[in-house]
């Protein structure tokens, strides 16, 4: 994980000794140091602030992990690099400002701005250090390079405790919207244990957006005190994603701190079908617009066909993989089910645009898309289609469209068909005259000829008939949405 750090460089101390010209640089008497804060980290601290680290334990609470490092026999140019290599390979070194080049002109030591570090004939000793606060735990080494060259490779282990450490929750752990029918996290504790018992600060911060960059905002991070050892309960509602965790603490005028990173998920199991189906045979028939004599459970149809009754879903199983947690540590979390090609601009059960609740709330996905459809949204998918059979029938005067004269009403079941193509907006476009030629049906003159008169298009010799809007020059993709075969449209897989 990504962790922000502040590089520091000590000063340095003379030790008087007569420095052995035209040799390469010798390195020795290194060892390892842990400090608590910034004033500590001066060379030649004593404990509780700067202690030798006889256990090569570190902890990411403390101030820094520092090297020194006795160097004699120097010679012009020599230079000395100090890394810090993490658990996960990745090194803090040369680039981040770890490094000093002596100059035998002026006998001095030059940092990476160019300023003079010290001069003056003689050894030297050096204490270098990279601060640890937040950090990854694990083995860790800490190297000193002499010209390029390995000099000294110090092995240490960073861990939880000492003058700080969270003890819940742990770093990439996963909680599940298991509570509230499926809306709420299971309750995660944060406790942290200080060695002065000084009461924590903390701060969880919350993010997260699809694969693409839709969702948000985040919310307000959340910030609470607990004494040391005790626990504090939260829950998340209707939201999930990476929480990062700050937990701060005061000892000795010192300030310290400790992070984690864990992670809210969808329920491991998922959400039950029936209660799905339950809810959307509920919610589609007490709509607004829902027509006397449709189809009950027609948002199951939709609900199959949009994600296969999926509000979230696995890497491995097709969803994005948020935060590389998949790729990088193997864990398979269950994150809102992303609409494809587009990096999640449509989300869950229902594929409605993405907002944080219609996310990880699978109630607020499912009433939003109903109301979309045939509900409070104005104008609905179903209102729409009945105006566009309108105008189909009785024409349009601007822009100006003729109507189809003696073209009969659709039927219930046909106007949801309209809506949905609507919904999937599959061919749909900001022109009028085009969008009425790409709905479900199309009016077919059947036996006659087509006569444009003052009042509309007339059949003569035969009469206008709805057909299905299938071919090349009507939406066959819209009407696979809605009733194809291979794969099965909504109308094939009601629940």
């Amino acid at each position: 994980m990504t962790r922000t750090f502040t590089i520091a460089i000590a000063a340095v101390l003379t030790i008087c000794m007569q420095a052995q010209y035209g040799q390469s640089a010798s390195i020795n008497n290194s060892r390892l140091m842990r400090f608590q804060t910034a004033s500590d980290f001066n060379f030649g601290c004593s404990a509780p602030g700067c202690e030798t680290m006889t256990d090569a334990i570190a902890y990411t609470s403390d101030y820094s992990v520092g090297v020194v490092s006795a160097v004699c026999q120097m010679v012009d140019q020599d230079f000395l690099e100090w890394k810090f290599v993490r658990p996960d390979g990745s090194v803090i070194g040369q680039v981040d400002g770890i490094w000093f080049r002596w100059d035998a002109a002026t006998q001095c030591w030059f940092d990476v701005n160019g300023n003079t570090g010290a001069c003056g004939g003689g050894c030297w000793t050096f204490l270098e250090g990279y601060r640890t606060n937040c950090d990854e735990t694990g083995a860790w080494t800490a190297q000193v390079w002499d010209n390029g060259s390995v000099a000294v490779s110090l092995p240490f282990t960073m861990t939880r405790g000492g003058p700080l450490g969270i003890t819940s929750p742990t770093d990439n752990q996963l909680f599940q919207l298991t509570q509230q029918n499926y809306i709420a996290s299971d309750t995660v504790p944060f406790t942290g244990t200080t060695d002065s018992g000084s009461s924590i600060n903390w701060t969880a911060t919350l993010h997260y957006l699809t694969s693409g960059g839709y969702g948000g905002p985040d919310p307000a991070a959340r910030t609470f005190t607990t004494a040391s050892g005790a626990e504090h309960d939260e829950t998340y509602q209707s939201i999930g994603g990476q929480l990062r965790v700050t937990a701060r603490t005061t000892a000795n005028g010192r300030t310290l701190q400790d992070c984690v990173t864990f992670y809210v998920e969808g329920p491991e199991t998922g959400i039950p079908n029936p209660t799905i189906t339950t809810r959307l045979d509920t919610l589609y028939p007490q709509s607004q617009s829902s027509p006397s004599g449709g189809t009950p459970n027609l948002m199951t149809g939709v609900a199959m066909h949009e994600s296969s009754y999926h509000q979230f879903l696995r890497p491995s199983e097709g969803d994005a993989d948020l935060f590389n947690l998949y790729s990088t540590l193997g864990i398979a979390a269950k994150w809102p089910y992303e609409s494809q090609g587009n990096g999640g601009r449509y989300i869950g059960l229902m594929m409605v645009q993405t907002t944080n609740p219609d996310a990880w709330n699978w109630l607020t996905n499912t009433t939003d898309a109903i109301n979309l459809f045939s509900g409070t949204v104005s104008p609905n998918k179903m209102s729409l289609a009945i105006t566009y059979e309108n105008y189909i029938i009785n024409g349009v005067r601007n822009p100006k469209i003729p109507g189809h004269i003696g073209l009969r009403s659709l039927t219930s079941v046909q106007r949801e068909n309209n809506a949905l193509v609507l919904y999937s907006g599959i061919g749909m476009v900001s022109d009028l005259a085009t969008t009425l030629t790409r709905l479900y049906y199309a009016p077919v003159c059947s036996s006659g000829v087509v006569v444009s008169t003052n009042k509309g298009l007339e059949c003569h010799g035969g009469s206008w008939n709805w057909v299905v809007n299938d071919q090349p020059s009507g939406n066959p993709d819209a009407v696979n949405y809605v009733s194809g075969t291979s794969p099965p449209g909504v109308r094939n897989q009601l629940q």
